[in-house]
């Protein structure tokens, strides 16, 4: 008896599990990409050359009095200077990353990524305003960031 109870309470909660997955994965799905560069240069200013990108943020929780936290998360296409600069000014490694359902580097319009992670440059980028990722694509100057404000 105490099998089945266990077994049922851990069934019901892998259902929860998956379905707060889903409403997450459907939200993030349901924001449009924005394509403005301005919002993205008055924060992270390191970052230089950015032709195009292509990013979505939301804010998270919502209290009603005083400033909320907020979750960014983008692709940024560096012009091929400014990719070659970064290239050459951090010790990169390579990173597998698995994108969000709603995130995929193909709305960039490149392909065949190999994206790298530099904890330097990523901690440099984001100073103390934000906590999550910067990742860079070495061969396509392509720069993905993951972030929640802090």
């Amino acid at each position: 008896m105490k099998l089945l109870k266990a077994s049922l309470c851990l069934f019901f909660a892998f259902i929860f599990f998956v379905a707060c997955s889903s409403i997450q994965k459907s939200a993030l799905e349901k924001i449009e990409y924005r394509e403005d560069i301005e919002p993205i240069s008055n924060r992270f200013p390191l970052i230089v050359g950015i032709e195009s990108c292509f990013w979505k943020a939301d804010s998270i929780g919502s209290f009603g009095i005083g400033p909320s936290s907020y979750w960014m998360k983008g692709f940024l296409v560096l012009s091929d200077g400014a990719g070659t600069e970064l290239t050459s000014l951090y010790e990169w490694e390579d990173a597998e990353i698995v994108f969000p359902v709603g995130m995929n580097p193909d709305i960039t319009g490149l392909t065949d990524f190999q994206w790298s992670y530099s904890r330097e440059f990523s901690d440099e980028v984001k100073g103390n305003s934000f906590v999550g990722d910067f990742f860079f694509d070495v061969k396509m100057g392509v720069v993905y960031f993951d972030l929640e404000s802090n």
